[in-house]
């Protein structure tokens, strides 16, 4: 299997790429063996990336103006034999970025992957309010995300019902955004998250 090279570009549109072809003749750029050291580099340049959505490729553009924004991608996962979810959060903000890892046995009243889905979006947000910021932009490929927290969609359950009223006191002391991508959109911040949400799944005791 090949592997990958990653690089991340300098100026005014600081990203990560894995098609160096795609980078623009003449921006400078360094490059680098797995994402992880491509984002430590960022990080200690103090260097923000934040994805335009369009799916096309892996490009990035700055996004975050100040201190005070964040962006998270978030995704959850299930294993049917060990009725065990998992939760993963790649969190950007102007002090670099965070990822996080967590799983439980219990999948909330039967929702399965769709319970790590909603724990990642609250566990960010509250992270977000947490660090000081004033702003969250969710990414995320569930629906649900974003139709309960509005209240778009009627929280007929338990679980559901806790999320709704959980997001909408989160929502009176941070602006919540919220994008949906697709499953297989190629946002290396969105697949690093689902990575995340699989290995959360088997850090059950």
């Amino acid at each position: 299997m090949k592997r990958n090279n990653f690089y991340v570009t300098y100026g005014t549109q600081p990203g990560i790429y894995i098609d160096k072809e795609r980078i623009e003749q003449d921006v400078p750029f360094e490059k680098f063996g797995t994402y992880r050291s491509a984002q430590f580099f960022m990080m200690d340049k103090e260097m923000v990336m934040y994805h335009d959505y369009t799916n096309q490729g892996f490009r990035y553009i700055r996004g975050i103006d100040n201190v005070y924004d964040s962006i998270a991608y978030i995704d959850g996962s299930y294993n049917k034999e060990s009725d065990c979810y998992g939760l993963g959060i790649v969190f950007q903000y102007s002090h670099g970025i965070e990822e996080f890892s967590e799983g439980d046995s219990d999948s909330r009243f039967g929702m399965r992957h769709i319970t790590g889905q909603l724990m990642a979006a609250i566990k960010a947000v509250t992270y977000a309010v947490l660090v000081g910021c004033k702003s969250i932009t969710l990414v995320y490929d569930y629906i649900g995300v974003e139709k309960f927290a509005t209240g778009e969609w009627r929280a007929n359950q338990p679980w559901t019902e806790e999320y709704q009223m959980a997001m909408a006191e989160a929502a009176l002391v941070i602006n919540i955004n919220f994008v949906k991508v697709n499953k297989n959109s190629g946002i290396i911040g969105y697949d690093r998250a689902d990575m995340l949400a699989k290995r959360g799944r088997l850090l059950i005791n």
